[in-house]
């Protein structure tokens, strides 16, 4: 209430309001407002009545419900009484200087079960819907001022990563809210402590400085490389800092890293600086829609590029919230090699956004219900269409009615108008995006309440993509979607223009191949034009340059997919001239590429599979559409993975979650989401090195080895000081010989902790034996178990000491001396174990520790 009471005292002293700090406040919504107040040039009469709305909704809600009367001015931009009851704000008394009035929750007559369950109720509640929980952390992770992670899908996938062996390529599907950054962050941090690099390939500008901004306390120098002239000392300092190995970690887009980066890149990898190779954002690579970016299609080209001149080759990290079947193999098709190659996936279906559908009449109902809808749901939000004619239109028509704070987004936005919109509306700045598919990737505003679809997508994952840009901080977004039968119609057509077909990609081929370029010592690589036209019939010519380049290599990547090419990069030297964008390098992998047969066999399956994914894909947005279906029963299928023989995929399911729907409010069912499960990649071991000392105290076979303490052992913390530096000297011991991951009970793990060197510099795992149970799944890499006098856990341990159990890695137990053998409790267990083991003292005799 404190903050309403300052709201109200500046209602009527607006002459100070510039004075005014933000930080004032505590909530978006006065702060929004606030920040409009500061620039009433650019404030319409029905930007001022929606902020106010959004304000006494807010707190309303946060009274249950009971509405919060004020007194707001009635003169100069300030709405009338006719203008107030549009944005559902009832006027309780006027006077000379304004009214007193009240805002209620919306219940349009028009949708259906809104007077049960108002569509804007959880919205200006901040329900929180997520269900995930913070789990604790690994030491590392202090390097970036945490002491937790955000949720354990999060922990299972940062393990995961900095297990992997040089080379491995990794797909973490991670869902908004989990965490995802952390997982190119930390690495790059923990990595440029040793003239480590990590590149990471982001979609715009605009998150290149978001990630700067998020890394600049861990980070001394700049991260964010992009253009611009302000920007030219800086990108000088990162690309020398690249080329002598002090830059940890570098965020830019496609463009730039093929552009002014790749030289310098070069450099990097040639001198075994150039660790990991990150795509955030990693789905629409796979994408051949209208948003196309030709430096997308060459990522994976110059990826093999670096990794044929690297030593040893780096890692390659894909992140995405959203991978589909089909999009998965395009991923594994580019950017397997050298391998191995593996998905790490915690998928679960948004729980914030509850589902709203209405059909309308004509456009002209459409337009009426928009504006409803504009006038009652909190802002910001976002208006998406599918033509740009139609966000045109959109925004025309708000302007007539009066709103300001609002502005376009579409493919035809310039470079430098999308940076300053973006930047406006991460500063609150515009209320109101109208857009196309254009407007999302990388543009992360938590605050987003509402989005509003004024059409039906091609299909479902474009739609769920694009409500996903609401409730990214967990609580509760609404998705509203009104349409007219011309929508659907135009859906159709456009999921119709998706792929090309064999007939044509073979004369595209043979038109870019018969003009190739060869290349110097090179038998089977070549440059090919992409901007070449595949004929001469009219449609050919009447095409557009850019519409032709699109299909030329939609076709380029459609033949690598089916193993007929190979992309690749062209060497460059720092004054040297390239090719040119207009060509790409290729490899022939098939003598037979030019083989009608071999693309009926290798290119055909792939398209149709493409194809009858698009057109599933459709079906589940008209079955969305019937309202008769619940979202979980509907989107899982597009993110269902299914398990694959060969090469090997692993079943990839769908947590199910449901913010709201038709069918659900009909059955009077509450929003649920059931939780995701993980579980961390264990990634092939590599050959034991020949001078391993640790090697020398395993059997030939196996890799484990036991050894045995006194029993008489207590608590650690409460041993002397003496005996607790002796066990710290045998764990520091381990830890040295390479040992990543360390199991134990708190206290246990407590005392390794209060030693600041043992874990300093080194990536350790350390978990919790509490916390696990059962044929527990860890990290491939060497383990040393502690297992306290007093755990319930033997029986597990047991199991996986089995002698038919031979693990990858070097596993080491430390057990009491005289713990029970679980299946004989009338006999020591030691004195029925087959493994190489030892007690205390003989091992630390051996290592040369006494």
């Amino acid at each position: 209430m404190e903050e309403f009471q300052r709201f109200r005292e500046l209602l009527h002293d607006t002459e100070n309001i510039a004075e005014i700090d933000e930080t004032n406040f505590t909530s978006s919504y006065y702060k929004r407002w606030l920040r409009a107040m500061k620039n009433p040039n650019a404030l319409g009469r029905m930007d001022l009545a929606s902020l106010i709305r959004n304000i006494l909704r807010f707190e309303s809600e946060k009274q249950n419900g009971e509405s919060m009367l004020l007194k707001v001015p009635g003169n100069g931009i300030w709405p009338d009484e006719i203008e107030w009851r549009q944005f559902g704000v009832e006027v309780v008394d006027k006077h000379e200087d304004g009214y007193l009035m009240q805002a209620k929750r919306w219940m349009p007559n028009w949708l259906p079960d809104a007077n049960v369950n108002p569509p804007d109720k959880d919205l200006f509640a901040l329900t929180k819907r997520n269900n995930y929980a913070p789990v604790s952390g690994d030491p590392f992770l202090a390097e970036v001022g945490r002491e937790t992670y955000r949720s354990a899908s999060q922990k299972d996938a940062i393990r995961s990563i900095l297990s992997a062996p040089p080379g491995s390529t990794l797909v973490i599907n991670l869902p908004t809210g989990t965490g995802k950054s952390l997982c190119a962050q930390l690495p790059g941090v923990l990595h440029g402590k040793n003239f480590g690099l990590t590149i990471v390939v982001v979609p715009t500008v605009a998150l290149c400085i978001d990630q700067e901004r998020a890394m600049s306390a861990f980070v001394s120098h700049p991260t964010a490389y992009y253009g611009g002239s302000e920007q030219s000392d800086v990108n000088k300092g990162i690309r020398d800092r690249i080329m002598d190995g002090t830059q940890q970690i570098v965020f830019t887009s496609p463009e730039s890293l093929i552009g002014s980066l790749h030289v310098p890149l070069q450099v990097a990898a040639d001198r075994g600086f150039l660790k990991m190779f990150v795509i955030d954002e990693a789905h629409i690579v796979g994408l051949w829609g209208d948003e196309f970016r030709p430096a997308f299609q060459q990522l994976a080209g110059f990826r093999n590029y670096l990794l044929s001149i690297c030593e040893e080759p780096f890692m390659t990290l894909l992140l995405s919230a959203t991978i589909s079947d089909v999009c998965l193999d395009t991923i594994e098709t580019l950017f397997s090699k050298p391998g191995p190659f593996q998905t790490f996936s915690s998928v679960q279906l948004r729980p914030e956004p509850s589902y709203w559908i209405k059909k309308c009449e004509n456009d002209e109902s459409k337009r009426d219900y928009l504006l409803e809808s504009l006038a009652h749901l909190p802002r910001p939000l976002i208006i998406y269409t599918s033509k740009v004619k139609d966000a045109n239109e959109i925004a025309f028509h708000l302007a007539e009615h009066g709103y300001s704070r609002c502005a376009v987004f579409t493919g035809d936005t310039t470079s430098q108008n999308r940076n300053r919109i973006i930047k406006q509306w991460q500063n609150r700045d515009i209320d109101i995006i109208v857009a196309t598919s254009a407007f999302g990737l990388g543009v992360d505003q938590a605050e987003v309440r509402a989005v509003i679809h004024a059409c039906i997508p091609e299909n479902i994952d474009r739609f769920y993509q694009e409500i996903g840009r609401g409730g990214r901080d967990g609580c509760a977004s609404l998705s509203l979607l009104l349409y007219t039968d011309n929508d659907l119609r135009t859906a159709e057509r456009m999921n119709r223009t998706i792929l090309i077909g064999v007939d044509r990609g073979m004369q595209r081929w043979q038109q870019m191949f018969s003009h190739k370029l060869l290349v110097n010592g090179k038998s089977d690589e070549f440059f090919v034009p992409i901007t070449i036209s595949p004929g001469y019939t009219e449609k050919d010519i009447d095409m557009s340059s850019r519409e032709n380049q699109v299909w030329n290599v939609r076709t380029l990547n459609l033949m690598s997919r089916a193993g007929l090419i190979e992309l690749m990069w062209e060497e460059r030297n720092k004054d040297e001239e390239a090719v040119g964008s207009d060509y790409r390098l290729v490899k022939i992998i098939d003598e037979k590429h030019l083989d009608e047969s071999r693309w009926g066999q290798g290119f055909e399956p792939i398209r149709q599979k493409s194809r009858e994914s698009e057109v599933k894909s459709l079906n589940l947005m008209k079955q969305f559409l019937k309202g008769e279906s619940c979202v979980s029963e509907i989107l899982p299928s597009i993110y269902r993975i299914p398990k694959r023989e060969f090469p090997y995929r692993k079943e990839i399911n769908v947590a199910i979650a449901c913010g709201g729907c038709p069918s659900c409010r009909r059955s009077n069912l509450k929003p649920f989401a059931s939780p995701a499960s993980s579980t961390v990649i264990q990634w092939p071991s590599a050959e034991p090195i020949q001078t391993d000392f640790l090697q020398t105290f395993l059997g030939d076979v196996d890799q484990r080895m036991v050894m045995f303490y006194p029993s008489t052992v207590g608590r650690f913390m409460l041993l002397p000081k003496r005996e607790q530096h002796q066990w710290r000297m045998l764990f520091r011991w381990f830890i040295e010989q390479d040992v990543q991951h360390i199991i134990g009970n708190n206290d246990f793990l407590e005392m390794l902790k209060q030693d600041a060197k043992l874990l300093k510099d080194k990536i350790v795992f350390l978990t919790n034996i509490d916390s696990i149970s059962g044929w527990f799944v860890w990290p491939n890499v060497r383990t040393f178990v502690f297992h306290p006098i007093n755990s319930q856990l033997m029986r597990p341990i047991q199991r996986r000491l089995n002698v038919n159990h031979n693990p990858s890695m070097v596993e080491i137990y430390f057990l009491p001396d005289m713990i029970k053998d679980p299946s004989n409790p009338n006999r020591r267990f030691k004195d029925v174990l087959s493994l190489r083991h030892y007690t205390m003292d003989e091992f630390k005799l051996e290592v040369g520790l006494i």
